[in-house]
């Protein structure tokens, strides 16, 4: 299968850059506490329950060769701390591509805003802010 995903980087400007690099010095990497709230959702089997078990969930479509993807990582952990309104799910694009395939997904970092099984919004790109906007507003 041939992959035609790319990577969204047209949200990355020098400020999100910045503010992620400021992020990601008060989360540690190696900190338990960063990935304990996302669920790594490893095969297309695992979807379905995790989004029976979250009436809503973020579904974040990643790839380990995405530099925007592994940029905005710790700022999505850092958001499932925060916030407990809903599931936080990461799915990489690579190991699940039926489910991606079937979300539709062709640009990542990508991030599927899910309500009872059935996307209601979407962000494309590493933007936090336009990220934790669209966390706050859909409480």
């Amino acid at each position: 299968m041939i992959s035609t995903l790319s990577c969204s980087t047209r949200s990355l400007s020098r400020s999100a850059i910045s503010a992620i690099s400021r992020s990601n010095k008060r989360q540690p990497l190696h900190s338990s506490r960063v990935t304990m709230a996302v669920t790594s959702l490893e095969d297309d089997e695992s979807v379905p329950p995790f989004l029976e078990k979250n009436k809503k969930a973020i579904l974040y479509f990643t790839a380990g060769w995405c530099p925007p993807c592994k940029m905005i990582k710790p700022i999505y952990s850092g958001l499932s701390d925060e916030y407990d309104h809903c599931g936080f799910g990461m799915i990489d694009v690579d190991e699940v591509f039926e489910t991606s395939g079937k979300a539709g997904v062709t640009s990542i970092p990508a991030f599927h805003f899910m309500e009872d099984g059935k996307k209601v919004s979407e962000v494309i790109g590493a933007d936090q802010d336009a990220l934790r906007k669209a966390i706050e507003n859909w409480k």
